[in-house]
């Protein structure tokens, strides 16, 4: 389901400078940062702009140094939320990833769609597998699943079970 609202910006500035005792202290601070490019289109390109002209000028107004900073596009759905699936529902996947050694990381997918499910385990022979799979591959991979590591071929699957976990658990 697409994203129905206009992104965001934040750009999260870490600042720091020595205390009186010679003591790197720092601090982060966030500034939501305008994408709008005066045309009725909000994008990265002009929220970047925006934001190294921003911080040239932060850079003027502090005594402390800027060390480091990020910029992040975030993205809301405005929608209705109309899903029913269990959110404490787990799909855990042992993969085995790309290199000589067999080695392997673990992969959960929230709340997996019924596509993904067989069983217990995953349903390997559907195509939304096949498609979410294919973005960790060595081959043609856009996302990292372990340390920058990607996964050998989408058939690599060491083993996947179905897990209930309990409420309130925190996922990053």
């Amino acid at each position: 389901m697409p994203l129905a609202v206009i992104p965001s910006y934040e750009l999260n500035v870490t600042l720091a400078a020595l205390d009186e005792e010679g003591v790197i202290i720092t601090r982060t601070k966030s500034y939501e940062i305008d994408g709008d490019d005066g045309l009725g289109a909000v994008t990265f390109a002009t929220a970047a702009a925006n934001r190294d002209l921003f911080l040239a000028d932060l850079a003027l107004s502090t005594g402390a140094q800027i060390i480091g900073h990020r910029m992040t596009e975030k993205w809301g759905n405005d929608d209705a939320v109309v899903s029913t699936f269990n959110m404490y529902r787990e799909l855990q996947l042992s993969l085995i990833l790309a290199g000589p050694e067999n080695k392997k990381a673990s992969h959960t997918i929230i709340a997996p769609s019924l596509n993904f499910v067989s069983g217990t385990g995953l349903n390997l022979g559907h195509a939304d597998v096949t498609a979410y799979l294919n973005n960790f591959l060595e081959t043609g991979g856009i996302v990292f699943i372990s340390d920058g590591e990607l996964v050998r071929d989408a058939n690599n699957v060491a083993a996947s079970k179905i897990k209930q976990v309990a409420s309130g658990k925190s996922y990053t």
